[in-house]
């Protein structure tokens, strides 16, 4: 893709410093643009453009492991999160790493939820499955 087709941002690699009003204002430019075209020509071109920028499996860490996931999972679509979550949560429960491992697992799935939803959350864990 030539750089003359992107913004001086993204060039920079600093699209993501942008504030609200300037995401807003190119998202619905976006929308304006795409909805402006031939629905066969932008699925093509939005096809494309979301394959060679869509974060793909995680390579091999080179640097520290917790960073290369981090920054792994920081461009990842929701789909991918959600694939590989999974598949690492089946592949883990496989393995003995003991009650501090699991407790870790749980407190980490049950961040970022209030309080009662955390009380919630556990009351269900705590029924047996398939006792409903």
């Amino acid at each position: 893709m030539s750089h003359k087709l992107r913004s001086k941002a993204v060039v920079e690699g600093n699209s993501t410093d942008l504030n609200t009003a300037e995401r807003l204002a190119r998202a619905n430019a976006l929308i304006e643009a795409i909805a402006a075209c031939d629905w066969r020509d932008a699925e093509v071109v939005l096809s494309a453009f979301l394959e060679e920028y869509r974060a793909g499996p995680p390579l091999p860490a080179l640097i520290e492991i917790e960073d290369e996931a981090d920054f792994w999972a920081s461009i990842s679509t929701y789909d991918e999160l959600m694939a590989y979550f999974i598949a690492c949560g089946r592949k883990l429960v496989r393995r003995n790493f003991g009650r501090r491992g699991r407790v870790q697992l749980a407190a980490r799935a049950l961040e970022g939820l209030s309080a009662s939803e955390r009380q919630e959350a556990l009351a269900e864990l705590a029924t047996p499955m398939g006792a409903d």
